[in-house]
């Protein structure tokens, strides 16, 4: 337990912060006064006086008794509860323990030479490093296409925790269980995610936040507490907003380390979560994330060896997004806008229009966050619209 916990609060003892010492020193006197008040007389009680000696055994005991009924008293205190007993104040307000997570890596299998029948790669198929510190593997089968010579998957760590976390790019580069036409296998990104349980500060902070969190009028400690309740490993946040409505999410990793791309990408590719840090009372909420989420696959496929700023990286997803004719992509287009016949420009305008400030947004995040970039930012800026 820290004994840096909510400071603003006062330190309380059930004791009144009595140490062995005053014991001593009570029991003591307490005994020197009812010998005086039965007897009629006083004593003293050298130093290798039998009773002294016994009254300081029977102090311990009673010493270690204070301690264990202020340490009762104080796992009813968020300022001091730790274990199963911060755990039970949590469920008051309906807040759960973080669990440990395994670290997720995207690889790219390569193929010895493209075939012409698709192949599949079986799920738990693992890959590793070098030295075999840590394994990923599959969690489904990836497919193979007919004419392709490579292919990328999303793998996960085969155990949760911290170690598994910053591999950079090519790594991890072993196939552990040797497929047929496969050549070889490296990582594309750093490997991230990976948390330990979670502690007892990061657990009793959230369950300060907590009633934040009820609000949809965009409280800041409501965007902290989803942010943290999201990853486990952020261990500082910084909400900031200006006159375009726009929320900044700076955030600070454990050890003080900066997120990495993937680490970003992460809050955007999984929707559910970016819905509880968003400011919910817009009807359109759900649309928005659809968009990021279109925008952060898109971004898979940028080339960041020609990406020197951020409005590089900007183009290159506009580019990419207009490039992207799919039918799931126009599948909520407003056709009651459109005088027939209309063309695949106006969709695409309508599109464009409609989704261009979230795809700067998402960019800019994403730019900012990439190992590549020379930045003086203190945290990885995440812009969400409220």
């Amino acid at each position: 337990m820290s004994g840096n916990r909510l400071p603003e609060l006062p330190d309380i003892s059930f004791v009144d912060s009595l140490s062995v010492e005053d014991l001593k020193t009570t029991m003591v006197n307490n005994y020197l006064a009812k010998y005086e008040e039965v007897t009629g007389s006083r004593t003293t009680l050298e130093a290798d006086n039998p009773i002294r000696l016994m009254l300081y055994a029977c102090a311990l005991p009673i010493f270690q008794a204070f301690q264990l009924v202020d340490r009762a008293g104080k796992q009813n205190l968020l300022k001091y509860s730790y274990g199963n007993f911060l755990d039970n104040i949590g469920a008051l307000k309906g807040v759960k323990r973080l669990g440990a997570k395994p670290s997720t890596v995207d690889v790219r299998f390569y193929l010895s030479q493209a075939r012409n029948e698709v192949l599949t790669i079986p799920a738990d198929t693992r890959v590793s490093t070098g030295d075999f510190t840590c394994y990923w593997s599959t969690t489904e089968d990836i497919v193979v296409p007919v004419g392709t010579t490579n292919v990328k998957a999303k793998l996960t760590c085969t155990e949760p925790g911290e170690k598994s976390n910053g591999f950079l790019a090519g790594e991890i580069n072993v196939l552990v269980d040797q497929l047929p036409y496969i050549d070889s296998v490296e990582n594309v990104f750093t490997s991230v995610g990976g948390a330990e349980i979670e502690s007892d500060d990061s657990l009793a902070e959230r369950i300060y936040l907590a009633p934040s969190s009820y609000s949809v009028a965009g409280h800041a400690d409501a965007y902290i507490y989803h942010a943290k309740t999201f990853n486990s490993d952020i261990s500082d946040i910084e909400i900031l907003t200006d006159s375009s409505a726009t929320v900044y999410i700076t955030i600070l990793m454990t050890n003080g380390r900066v997120p990495t791309f993937d680490e970003i990408k992460a809050l955007f590719a999984e929707p559910e979560k970016l819905a509880e840090i968003c400011n919910t009372h817009r009807n359109n909420l759900e649309r928005e994330i659809g968009v990021m989420t279109q925008i952060c696959k898109l971004l898979d496929d940028v080339d960041f060896s020609h990406i020197n700023e951020a409005k590089d990286l900007t183009e290159q997803v506009e580019m990419l997004r207009r490039e992207t004719i799919l039918d799931d992509y126009f599948s909520d287009y407003d056709l009651s806008t459109f005088d027939e016949p209309f063309t695949d420009y106006d969709l695409r305008k309508q599109k464009t229009d409609e989704h261009k400030e979230y795809s700067k947004l998402v960019a800019s995040s994403y730019y900012f966050a990439h190992p590549k970039v020379k930045s003086n930012l203190q945290g990885g800026a995440i812009g969400i619209p409220r």
